[in-house]
């Protein structure tokens, strides 16, 4: 899963959060407890 920081900004992942294989993080995206990010989804803030 590529994180990538923006402006010096990068993507904060609770550890109970499931995040598919290929989804990307990018910039001030925070997911929290319990929430799942399935295939093929890109999150930027």
């Amino acid at each position: 899963m590529p994180i990538i920081a923006i402006n010096g900004k990068s993507p904060v992942v609770a550890q109970s959060t499931w995040v598919a294989a290929n989804v990307v993080l990018v910039g001030e995206v925070e997911l929290a407890d319990d929430c799942g990010i399935y295939y093929g989804c890109v999150l930027r803030a």
